[in-house]
């Protein structure tokens, strides 16, 4: 049974307290689950995929269970476990330190592809929210995954607080500003292009996908009026991202147009929030920057398989 502590910050290097034993209290877990599902998106990386469904929602069975493979970094970049099966031996403070510093308990640092340089900034409650939640979900036995992730990664030194829901109060775009750094945004729609494009934020145009699934890219979200969300209403943009709140199996024939804007994912974020996330952009400078959002790209799918196929595949081959 896990018991309220009032916690002390030490200052450490690591942040670490001194005793972390986190509430699992029924509003602690709610708040968790908007933060994990809605809003940062865990899911969007920790789940097998469906690759035949628009924006390729995870597959429910498996929700969180990891087996996602990040195929351009290698066939064994896979996504770890969060469900209990995995996560049950850890204790709350070293999954808080995975989380805020990407260091798991055995000293390997996590792949910058989890992006603890974020979560190191928010404030700890909400940490702590989402912990409550990932220990509140059912345990799916998967796993244990390869989890090789190319590249020296360096641990991240936390900031706490720099990254705080603001109060109901705020301005609108404050709001807004803090949902699209939980949800890492531009970490995607960050501009690709010549010239003064490359590195603009939120103007769009980074590669995805592949041979047997299209060469997708990021949309441009700055409000420039033809090439990006200048004409955009708060209304149109509302209902865009409401549209797969009834249902994430929305079928794509091969070679049909696809996207990997996790739209299955926002659908159920508050009113409240996405049109702060609106507000937001609509304060961007506009950038111009025509992003041809899919292109087809015949080749063969089989690379491209979740973890439990791939292994299936290879378990009846034997």
């Amino acid at each position: 049974m896990y018991r309220i502590v009032t916690l002390v910050l030490l200052l450490t290097s690591t942040c670490a307290y001194a005793e972390l034993n986190i509430d699992l209290s029924a509003e602690r877990i709610a708040r968790g689950s908007y933060l994990v599902h809605e809003v940062a998106g865990c899911d969007s990386c920790h789940s097998e995929r469906q690759l035949g469904f628009y924006a390729f929602p995870p597959k429910p069975e498996l929700l969180l269970a990891g087996g996602n493979i990040f195929i351009d970094l290698g066939p064994d970049a896979v996504t770890p476990n969060l469900t209990p099966y995995a996560l049950g031996s850890w204790t709350d403070q070293e999954i808080f330190n995975a989380i805020t510093t990407g260091v798991r308990p055995d000293g390997r640092v996590l792949a910058p592809e989890m992006p603890y340089d974020v979560y190191g900034r928010m404030d700890v409650e909400s940490i702590f929210d989402v912990i409550a939640y990932l220990r509140s979900i059912e345990p799916i036995a998967a796993g244990p995954y390869p989890a090789v992730f190319p590249g020296n990664h360096t641990p991240f030194q936390p900031r706490f607080g720099e990254l705080t829901r603001p109060d109901p109060d705020a301005p609108e775009a404050e709001l807004g500003a803090y949902l699209v750094e939980v949800a890492h945004c531009n970490a995607c729609h960050k501009g690709v292009g010549s010239g003064s494009v490359d590195g603009k934020p939120f103007a769009g145009g980074r590669k995805f996908g592949g041979p047997g699934v299209g060469l997708m890219r990021a949309a441009n979200l700055t409000p420039d009026p033809q090439t990006g969300l200048g004409n955009w209403s708060r209304e149109i943009f509302l209902a865009r991202f409401s549209a797969m709140r009834d249902s994430w199996q929305i079928s794509v024939e091969p070679g049909g147009a696809n996207t990997v804007m996790h739209w299955w994912q926002y659908s159920d974020m508050t009113e409240t929030d996405l049109a702060a996330i609106y507000a937001f952009l609509r304060t961007l400078e506009p950038v111009a920057n025509n992003v041809v959002r899919f292109e087809p790209m015949p080749g063969d799918i089989v690379n491209r398989r979740s973890w439990s196929e791939r292994q299936s595949t290879s378990t009846s081959a034997q």
